[in-house]
């Protein structure tokens, strides 16, 4: 029999247990691109205060770019995702990037002011915020 990596088996077994499953996976992973073949629902998370690089994934952390520290900036990211699905990525190119879910870190120093701040701009672009 035909063996299965781990982005194959792990949304292979879930709708044994959970057939109405969600799968949130960062976008451009192998495991949400796994799930979506064998039909599960996934939702695309993007961050908003995160770098990417031009194969749609993060910047690794340390990299210069990898954390977005300014409010403004990030904002900026989360309006081109929500709006646009695009993100400008580590050299200045702009690449599409599905987004249905966002990540704010809680461990930002300013975190409940920075969530407030972006879900204001979102819902001031007309972007309904709701739970998944």
């Amino acid at each position: 029999p035909a063996r299965l990596g781990v982005p194959d088996a792990v949304p292979g077994a879930a709708p044994q247990f959970e057939p109405t499953l969600l799968v949130v996976r960062r976008a451009q992973t192998e495991l949400a691109d796994a799930a979506q073949r064998l039909g599960l629902r996934v939702a695309h998370e993007v961050f908003a205060d995160r770098g990417y690089a031009g194969n749609g994934r993060l910047l690794p952390r340390g990299q210069p770019g990898a954390v977005i520290e300014s409010l403004d900036a990030a904002i900026a990211q989360v309006r081109e995702l929500a709006l646009h699905g695009r993100v400008r990525v580590a050299g200045g190119e702009t690449i599409a990037l599905r987004a249905d879910t966002l990540c704010l870190h809680g461990d930002r120093s300013d975190a409940p002011q920075f969530a407030r701040a972006v879900r204001a701009a979102l819902e001031a672009e007309g972007v309904r915020v709701a739970a998944l």
